[in-house]
């Protein structure tokens, strides 16, 4: 358990970064401009986000059979 733990721990320190705008560029649509880099910053850590979730079925398989 305490493998899944650190292992699950590792994968799910993600950091978003949200670039600084262009200064001369005005921003109209905020949530817009939030919501695109998000996507990227998802479809950048998918990976990380896939092997959690295997992970996380695995350890929940062992724990359900172990019952």
């Amino acid at each position: 358990m305490k493998d899944f733990v650190l292992e699950q721990k590792k994968l799910n320190d993600i950091t978003i970064d949200l670039p600084e705008p262009d200064p001369k560029i005005q921003i109209t649509e905020v949530r817009q401009y939030i919501l695109d880099n998000i996507q990227v910053a998802f479809a950048k850590h998918l990976p990380q986000f896939r092997k959690a979730f295997a992970i996380g079925k695995d350890f929940a398989k062992k724990i359900t059979n172990e019952t």
